[in-house]
């Protein structure tokens, strides 16, 4: 009897292990589909990727850890696309779990991009209103808006355009220097950033990290290398409306 249970056991790990594997094989097939090349990143390279994300999360009890840098091939900026695994540490009632999820992004270093500091996302609300108007998911994605700017505020103040009353509703920005970027944004620039669905924008002076949570969300269910590609395509309009 024990040998046929370890016989079971043993099978079922056998088959874990070529499912994992076929799993794996068919996520570097999908980035060699995409021509993201994989890399190794030097500290330095690695250090400013989770800079960036950091600022999306800021906790004293975050953990970040690089898991995967592919270089895109049909680029010639650096274009990355990143893997990270956040690890948070709850307090409170909550003391001693974790949180652990895993997100990707694009990050682009170009010297092309000569714009100031900021942040910037396309409102959950206004993402969400095109596909269901008026349901209850409407507004409890306003509710995410509040979470949103509040955890954004953090970086710097809101840069306010009172003039564009259809970019307000979609977006938000703060930048440590509000003139800087209200300058920088340009009407121009703001439309291109607007009709992006679900992106975030970390942009800073020669890089920009560009992720697609909305966007992502849209997508499920599809191929990774269709996904792939559109995180490519939107990192590719980014940099062509912040370099214009």
């Amino acid at each position: 009897m024990l040998i046929r249970v370890l016989a079971v056991l043993v099978a079922l790990v056998v088959i874990i292990v070529a499912l994992v594997r076929r799993s794996r094989a068919r996520t570097a097939a999908a980035y060699v589909t995409a021509r993201l090349m994989a890399v190794d990143p030097d500290p330095a390279l690695r250090d400013l990727i989770l800079s960036l994300w950091t600022q999306r999360l800021p906790s004293p009890d975050l953990k970040l850890e690089l898991l995967s840098l592919h270089r895109s091939e049909e680029s010639s900026d650096e274009v990355y696309s990143v893997r990270v695994r956040s690890t948070q540490r709850h307090r409170g009632v909550s003391r001693g779990r974790y949180t652990v999820r895993e997100g990707r992004g694009t990050f682009v270093r170009s010297a092309r991009l000569r714009g100031p500091a900021f942040e910037l996302i396309q409102k959950p609300s206004a993402a969400l209103a095109a596909l269901r108007p008026g349901t209850l998911a409407t507004a409890m994605a306003r509710m995410g808006d509040a979470a949103a700017e509040s955890v954004l505020s953090q970086f710097g103040p809101p840069v306010v355009f009172a003039d564009d009353a259809e970019f307000s509703a979609r977006c938000f920005a703060v930048a440590p220097d509000v003139e800087a970027a209200r300058a920088y944004l340009t009407a121009e620039r703001r439309r291109a950033l607007a009709g992006l669905d679900g992106a975030q924008l970390s942009n800073r002076p020669g890089v920009v990290l560009v992720q697609r949570p909305g966007g992502e969300i849209l997508q499920r269910g599809e191929p990774l290398e269709v996904r792939l590609r559109t995180d490519l395509e939107t990192a590719s309009m980014v940099l062509a409306a912040l370099s214009s």
